[in-house]
């Protein structure tokens, strides 16, 4: 087709076990094809989301190769997403689009994963990436993983500027039943608990403009020692009506009677509880 002035091209691969080859990733690839066959090509635009099984993909390689589209066509960049998901961390998801490419054009729909934030990393051919949320502006939902490793912050902004339904789901913390229940009438507040919950709010605000989140979700690995990071959070979603959070942690007095949540509890229009099976175990000595 020599006379192709506009090409889109989408690629969606969502299941690891697909056999994939880097080459569609690769933008001299790209380079010497459209060199040799779309000599009159003027517009290139692409939307490309990998999952595949690890070894990691080169990034900085992938952004240098396609340096020649930022210098053939104006106003062209593109980013890449990159996390590494799964319970045994073997699959990879990678993100490649360019700025111009909507989600109006994309044919099917594209199922992100839980994003283990701390494996999370962002290249763009942009010299910043505080323009990322231009590239997610249709993205409302979002499924946070979040440890005590985290990645390493590049950017400013909000990444998901316009999500609107946000789950997250942290480690779970294994403790004994005897912490556990001193835990429950016992809360000692300290300044290095109140640093760490702030900064956890900061770490997630990074990745989600949380005055936007309207529906919060919290995974039932969330347990009674880390009520803290909960308040915290939901201190920094103003505008929540849909709440759906563990019996446990909805009924501990440091949430529910919490004075600075009185605002949000009042505008929440539904609340769903999970209950989790609890087994208590008895022992007889004679």
């Amino acid at each position: 087709m020599p006379n192709l002035k506009h090409f889109y091209f989408q690629l969606l691969v969502q299941k690891s076990s697909w056999s994939f080859t880097n080459e569609y990733l690769n933008g001299y690839v790209w380079q010497q094809m459209f060199e040799l066959y779309l000599q009159y090509l003027s517009k290139f635009e692409f939307h490309m989301t990998v999952t595949k099984r690890i070894p990691k993909l080169d990034l900085d390689f992938v952004i240098k190769s396609f340096n020649y589209f930022v210098q053939k066509y104006s106003n062209w960049d593109m980013i890449i997403d990159r996390w590494i998901y799964g319970r045994r961390l073997r699959d990879e998801i990678v993100i490649l689009q360019t700025l111009n490419y909507t989600k109006a054009k994309l044919t099917g729909n594209i199922n992100i994963p839980f994003i283990t934030c701390r494996t999370f990393e962002i290249r763009s051919t942009r010299n910043t990436t505080n323009e990322h949320y231009y590239f997610y502006s249709n993205t409302e939902h979002l499924k946070l993983y979040i440890e005590n490793e985290k990645c390493n912050i590049t950017w400013s902004s909000s990444l998901f500027q316009n999500v609107t339904y946000l789950l997250v789901e942290g480690p779970i913390i294994k403790s004994s039943w005897l912490n556990y229940l001193y835990n429950i009438v016992n809360f000692r507040q300290t300044i290095d608990e109140e640093n760490n919950a702030q900064e956890y709010v900061t770490y997630i605000s990074h990745f989600v403009n949380l005055e936007n989140v309207t529906k919060l979700k919290f995974r039932s690995t969330y347990s009674i020692d880390q009520w803290k990071n909960i308040l915290f959070i939901f201190k920094a979603c103003p505008n929540v009506i849909i709440l759906i959070i563990s019996t446990p942690l909805l009924l501990l007095s440091k949430l529910i009677d919490n004075s600075s949540l009185i605002s949000i509890f009042k505008q929440i229009k539904m609340i769903k509880s999970v209950t989790e099976r609890v087994f208590y175990f008895a022992a007889i000595f004679s």
